[in-house]
């Protein structure tokens, strides 16, 4: 099951339309458009609560 809270569109674009998404232990997604452009979206509540938004887990981070 994904941690993401993609809304039903945001599903629906990435399952039929070739979009990607990686979500990172801090909450961070990184969407990888068709044509391979990468968006990243960083959580609200790291800019209002940095502190309990750091990664909690054993994830490696991806290679860039």
């Amino acid at each position: 099951m994904k941690r993401s809270s993609a809304s039903r569109t945001h599903h629906l674009v990435k399952t039929f339309w070739g979009w990607r998404d990686q979500q990172l232990p801090d909450g961070t997604l990184i969407w990888t458009s068709p044509a391979r452009r990468t968006c990243v979206t960083t959580p609200g509540s790291a800019l209002l609560f940095p502190s309990l938004c750091r990664a909690v887990g054993g994830m490696p981070a991806p290679e860039a």
